[in-house]
């Protein structure tokens, strides 16, 4: 676990009690969001029978509108239900959309995911800001808290991929989807277990009349908000949503940035720069989800010994190199910083891009051993592990920034902006490069035919992070030249 500066202090002591039920209920979800995920795209190629394009295109709509969701979900949360009633909602939506993915007809498939999609986008950011009620000012305990749910999440991820992958691959897929709809069940069962810790937590005061308001409007919103999701879905038009939401942000962010001082502009456009290459980042970071899964799935050699590795299974390993990087990185900072070495945040970045970039050459030399005969899975399990080391210099670094020079009521909007574009934009592009490793689906197809998308892919990516790298070495020298860190 992440340990503070503060000496003595341990991240295991002095929490609310009802904080470790609400972080078991999140390490659930994580299982259950996961354990999903890592089945969706075998899924929708093995089992429905979706060209690669097809399967990718509908995986990037997924996952680019679950980040899309919780800004408006966290609207109605502050506005009208609270948290804590939000949360709750979001785990049985998400219990309620494995369950109708289980039932295996093409149209669950839609409803099912926008079910997902909603619960998540009521569920994630709600849980967030209820944990943060357990803390008020307290910093210290707040940040620990955090780190703890972060930790819990990703052991979630890294269980529920070797879970739902087992049972799904040896028993059907029906069977991983009810598996990954029991943890939120789990999740919800360890909440409820945990009521009384919750009283006054989260809760949202209505006025006179509204109870009966809301009574009637929210379901009926609930069931237009997943009808139209279902839609947007199957006709695939998550990119034209998109478009519009990033065009509207960009005209606020311009408007955000000419108001500022020129000392304030200059940490902005920083913080613009991370944004970017964070975009870049998950947009091949992403693939581990999508394209490197049909490559393990056609072109790798997935046995240890006599056991053979079920492919979604992989997914596992992300979360078990997180779960050991981000406290070995978070103890090398801080040994650093007590001996007054003070790293900067374009410098964390380049780390990543050092990182992204040495795992996407093992994919690539693994694609290139596939051109022949299936390739060793220790090519896949290297690239997965670098690339996960890779995320923990991204994301926390980048919040932190914007957290800290984001001019005074703006630091929401600015952090959701990044989360626009390194999550819903991230998804949607990563599923867009994917697309690149297909082939002509009305052609019978070899291993060598396959394994010359993923080669050629793969190489492309390891340039354009390369590429990157260097473009953020420059940025560093002139940002120092700036004073700005």
């Amino acid at each position: 676990m992440i340990m503070e500066e503060e000496k003595g202090f341990s991240v295991f002591k002095n929490h609310p009690r009802g904080s470790w039920y609400l972080i078991a209920m999140v390490m659930w979800e994580f299982f259950s969001y996961y354990g999903m995920r890592s089945l969706l795209v075998l899924y929708l190629s093995k089992q429905l029978n979706f060209s690669d394009d097809h399967a990718y295109s509908l995986f990037g709509a997924y996952t680019a509108l679950v980040f899309l969701l919780p800004t408006i979900c966290g609207y109605i949360a502050d506005r009208y239900i609270g948290y804590k009633y939000a949360a709750v909602m979001g785990g049985c939506l998400i219990a309620i959309g494995h369950f109708i993915l289980a039932l295996n007809f093409f149209w669950t498939l839609y409803i099912g995911l926008a079910c997902l999609v909603v619960g998540v986008g009521f569920f994630k950011t709600n849980s967030i800001s209820l944990l943060g009620e357990f803390y008020g000012e307290d910093r210290l305990h707040r940040q620990s808290a955090f780190n703890l749910y972060y930790a819990g999440g990703n052991f979630g991820g890294f269980i529920a991929a070797i879970a739902c992958g087992y049972v799904a691959i040896h028993f059907g897929w029906h069977y991983g989807f009810i598996l990954a709809g029991l943890g939120m069940v789990v999740g919800l069962l360890i909440m409820l277990s945990g009521r009384r810790e919750f009283i006054g937590k989260g809760e949202h005061k209505l006025i006179s009349g509204e109870s009966s308001h809301i009574a009637f409007t929210l379901p009926a919103g609930l069931i237009l908000g997943i009808v139209c999701i279902s839609l947007v879905l199957y006709f695939l038009l998550a990119g034209y949503l998109l478009l519009v939401i990033t065009g509207a942000t960009l005209v606020y962010v311009v408007q955000v940035t000419r108001r500022c001082e020129v000392s304030v502009r200059r940490e902005l456009y920083l913080f613009y720069v991370l944004t970017i290459c964070s975009l870049v980042f998950w947009s091949f970071d992403n693939q581990g989800s999508s394209s490197v899964m049909l490559f393990l799935y056609r072109n790798i050699d997935r046995h240890i010994g006599s056991y053979e590795v079920a492919t979604p299974m992989f997914q596992a390993v992300n979360p078990l190199v997180i779960l050991f990087a981000a406290p070995l990185i978070s103890f090398v900072w801080q040994w650093l910083g007590h001996r007054k070495i003070y790293v900067t945040t374009i410098f964390k970045f380049i780390c990543a891009f050092i990182l992204l970039t040495a795992g996407f050459t093992l994919y690539s030399i693994g694609a290139e051993h596939a051109l022949t005969e299936k390739a060793s899975l220790w090519w896949v399990i290297g690239g997965m592990a670098l690339i996960g080391s890779a995320e923990v210099f991204v994301d926390p670094v980048a919040l932190a920034f914007v957290s800290r020079v984001a001019p005074e009521g703006t630091t929401s909007v600015l952090t959701a902006t990044y989360y626009l574009f390194c999550g819903a934009l991230g998804n949607y592009v990563a599923a867009e490069i994917a697309k690149f490793t297909t082939i002509d689906e009305h052609k019978i197809s070899t291993m060598h035919d396959y394994a010359v998308g993923y080669e050629s892919v793969f190489t492309k990516i390891v340039l354009i992070s390369a590429f990157f790298l260097l473009l953020l070495v420059l940025f560093r020298i002139i940002f120092r030249k700036l004073s700005v860190k």
